[in-house]
């Protein structure tokens, strides 16, 4: 294992063990354009009103058929960003790049 894998195992295992109250399983820089398939992330991310951020017609208008919100945690912001990281993390290292809707490691 490289350097590099070692050190992002090593802070999501801290992140857990500091801010975790539990085993919680979470669902595991992008092109500029690329092609969705059904069932592809499109992003992750964090929400705490779900239709503030993104309208229907955005949503509608991304991709082929559009997109839409797939909750997969639920928890105080604390883990809802350890979830958040760890989904981006697992996709980076699975994929080579970040899904096309999310441009920085947050």
């Amino acid at each position: 294992m490289s350097l590099f894998y070692k050190s992002i195992d090593n802070q999501l295992n801290k992140i857990n063990k500091e801010h975790m109250t539990g085993s919680q399983e979470v669902v595991g820089s992008s092109p500029s354009s690329m092609i969705l398939n059904r069932g592809d992330v499109w992003k992750y991310g964090e929400t705490s009103s779900k239709n503030e951020r993104y309208s229907d017609l955005y949503k509608d208008n991304i991709g082929d058929g559009g997109v839409h919100e797939n909750p997969i945690f639920y928890g105080n912001q604390v883990q809802i960003k350890v979830a958040e990281k760890e989904a981006l993390y697992r996709y980076f290292l699975l994929h080579g790049h970040l899904p096309p809707g999310n441009k920085i490691f947050r």
